[in-house]
């Protein structure tokens, strides 16, 4: 899934030519906890209650001087949302166009319900696997057939291209929560696991950025 599809286009923002007490009053008035500075339709970083408590500038360039402003692009996958917003600990991710053009925001209440579907929580009991490999590696029908030995299918697969590593990244859902033979199978035959998800009682960086963002939402 890519972070185009659950970007909001129509999402509050704030200009270069408004000040710190014009961004207090619209978080206020609009009750939200970010919002994406902008010179035009250039974005300049987000606006969050936490920097206003920690600085005090009162010119909104000023008062981001030494953030870089970190955003998503429109074709980036939504896990890249995810690790940003977790990171960052903040509510919104700013994207952009293909141009460089800022388009909108992911926000955390988009974000959870689409990972949750990636993820199969909606469903029925099923594991997930994210492999990384060489596009030209990629075969589905060999993918298949390793997770069919162990008594199991892939029920639903999607697959995008990582701009920062180049790799090609497979997320697939299979039809059993046990994972850790079909995980081992995969391993076997040199396929090199990004992460895992089934009943198994571990953690990887995947998980911890869903938990991250769960208890960013509980504070």
């Amino acid at each position: 899934m890519l972070c185009k599809l659950i970007t909001k286009t129509d999402y509050p923002t704030i200009s270069v030519k408004d000040n710190r007490k014009d961004v207090e009053v619209q978080l206020d008035s609009l009750h939200i906890n970010a919002i994406p500075l902008l010179d035009g339709n250039k974005f300049l970083g987000v606006v969050s209650r936490n920097i206003l408590q920690i600085r005090k500038e009162e010119n909104l360039v000023d008062l981001l001087a030494g953030l870089a402003p970190e955003w998503v692009a429109e074709d980036d996958h939504v896990f890249r949302a995810l690790r940003l917003m977790a990171n960052q600990r903040a509510p919104i991710v700013a994207v952009h166009s293909k141009d460089g053009e800022y388009v909108g925001v992911v926000t955390v209440e988009d974000l959870i319900p689409a990972v949750a579907t990636l993820l199969g929580m909606e469903d029925a009991p099923s594991g997930s696997i994210t492999i990384e490999m060489d596009r030209n590696d990629y075969s589905f029908g060999e993918l298949a057939r390793l997770v069919e030995t162990n008594d199991a299918d892939i029920v639903q697969l999607n697959t995008y291209m990582e701009k920062e590593t180049g790799l090609f990244v497979i997320n697939m859902k299979i039809s059993r929560e046990d994972v850790s033979d079909v995980v081992a199978t995969l391993q076997r035959y040199d396929y090199h696991i990004r992460y895992y998800f089934g009943q198994e009682s571990y953690e990887n960086e995947l998980k911890s950025n869903y938990d991250a963002l769960i208890n960013y939402l509980n504070i």
